[in-house]
């Protein structure tokens, strides 16, 4: 089943996807392999299939342990609920990422952040990574314009 899938990640739509998730007993290395595939279809996807893909996310990472080569599922996990507008889900899942991480953060999770606590009006949030997310770029467009937003509001 595994060869097949591998073979077949570009042509397959959101309902197989899910399936052979659901078959896989929503594990988080079969997520990892089609997090981008998955993040290609949501813009087509319907209610019933995002809804399906919350609730795999949910089961995943209840049964998720750490793997050995340090992948940071965190992360893949906010980005793709961040693309769903689940920003409660995205700011939950993306400050375990930055928590969890050894690394400086990245600008564009710093900046979803930042977006997350807006849409859900954590302004003083919003304003925190937006602030940290000029200070690695200062020249971010996006993050000056939220940072413009959040000064007049």
């Amino acid at each position: 089943m595994k060869l097949w899938i591998d073979n077949n990640y570009d042509s397959m739509g959101m309902q197989q996807m899910l399936a052979f998730w659901r078959l896989g007993g929503y594990d988080a290395e079969l997520f990892i392999q089609s997090a981008e595939r998955i993040s290609a279809l949501l813009p087509d996807a319907n209610d019933e299939e995002l809804l399906d893909l919350q609730l795999g996310i949910h089961k995943m990472w209840d049964g998720y342990y750490p793997m050995p080569q340090k992948y940071d599922l965190a992360l893949d996990t906010g980005l793709l609920l961040f693309e769903m507008d689940e920003y409660r889900e995205s700011r939950r899942y993306l400050e375990l990422s930055l928590a969890e991480g050894d690394e400086e953060p990245v600008v564009t999770v710093l900046y979803c952040l930042a977006i997350c606590c807006y849409e859900l009006e954590d302004d003083a949030g919003a304003l925190e990574y937006t602030r940290k997310a000029l200070v690695i770029e200062p020249d971010h467009e996006e993050a000056l314009d939220l940072m413009n937003a959040l000064s007049q509001g």
